[in-house]
């Protein structure tokens, strides 16, 4: 069964049949950035989330492990699987005979759904959905970016393609001069606890590492934010509020063999963070494949 990321865009163009139509076909992947899209809408004051919840249950959902815990597992030496299929939280065990292995237990994103498809929110819900809508209105870091970029560069001097961005990422990724830079710039932007970060700095200052080799998801996030801020800056991304949050999707394409959106960042980010047997689906051809399943097609 193919593993389909979906965001926002893509799950509400899709009607409860459509979606009941994809148990079989795909398996869903949602993520910590969609069910706090979700949240959001908690301010509205209705049953709008409730809806949503019992919506996205219809169909057969798994939601992954969120991106920034994957990296940080990752930057102290655990491997992470990149092979299009959801990666889930799970606590480290052994047996009686002293092997190795994890227990996957539901996840708090699993376990979000199910009360807010029955309708049960805690008040933490609620103060989470006001500071993202919050968070959101103020958010003017890609505006700040954009014009510290125009000030910065002559206007001739912009790149003037994503194609172009990504060349001059991946050199600046490769270079081993750069490597402690790096490691600090992405643990500058990960929301992880002070003394998780400073256990990774330890690790990486004890012997010789690279992002590239030692840490590859972890590398595939940073570069895909260097690629996004220098667009942004380059005036090739928009400055719209929602484009930050819209681009962690992208994080977990690792882990799904297609992703399904409408959004323009997305379509535009796409190709160049994706590897060649990934495919990007519209909301419009998802729900035509769809609706013919659902007929029998």
């Amino acid at each position: 069964m193919l593993t389909l990321l979906v965001d926002k865009s893509a799950f509400q163009a899709l009607n409860p049949q459509e979606l009941a139509a994809s148990r079989g076909l795909y398996q869903l992947l949602a993520t910590d950035i969609l069910l706090l899209e979700l949240l959001g809408d908690l301010r509205y004051k209705d049953q709008r989330t409730q809806y949503l919840a019992q919506k996205l249950r219809s169909a057969e959902v798994v939601v992954n492990m969120p991106y920034h815990l994957i990296c940080g597992a990752e930057l102290m030496g655990e491997p992470v699987p990149m092979q299009g299929v959801p990666l889930l939280q799970g606590i480290p065990i052994r047996n009686s005979s002293g092997e190795a292995g994890f227990l996957v237990a539901r996840s708090v994103g699993d376990t979000s759904l199910e009360r807010w498809a029955g309708g049960d929110f805690a008040e933490e819900d609620v103060e989470h959905a006001r500071m993202l809508v919050g968070a959101l209105r103020n958010f003017h870091l890609l505006e700040q970016f954009e014009r510290g970029t125009r000030a910065a560069t002559a206007r001739n001097d912009l790149p003037t393609s994503i194609q172009e961005i990504a060349r001059w990422v991946d050199g600046s990724i490769s270079d081993p001069i750069r490597q402690p830079d790096l490691l600090d710039t992405l643990l500058a932007y990960l929301p992880l606890s002070e003394d998780r970060k400073q256990q990774i700095r330890d690790r990486w200052e004890r012997v010789p590492l690279r992002l590239n080799a030692n840490a590859p998801f972890s590398t595939q996030c940073l570069r895909l934010l260097l690629i996004f801020f220098a667009a942004v800056g380059s005036r090739l991304i928009g400055t719209r509020n929602t484009n930050f949050v819209d681009v962690h999707y992208l994080m977990y394409l690792p882990f799904c063999s297609r992703f399904a959106s409408g959004d323009h960042v997305h379509v535009a980010l796409f190709p160049f963070v994706s590897t060649s047997d990934q495919m990007f689906v519209s909301p419009d051809q998802l729900k035509a494949e769809l609706g013919g399943a659902d007929r029998g097609v």
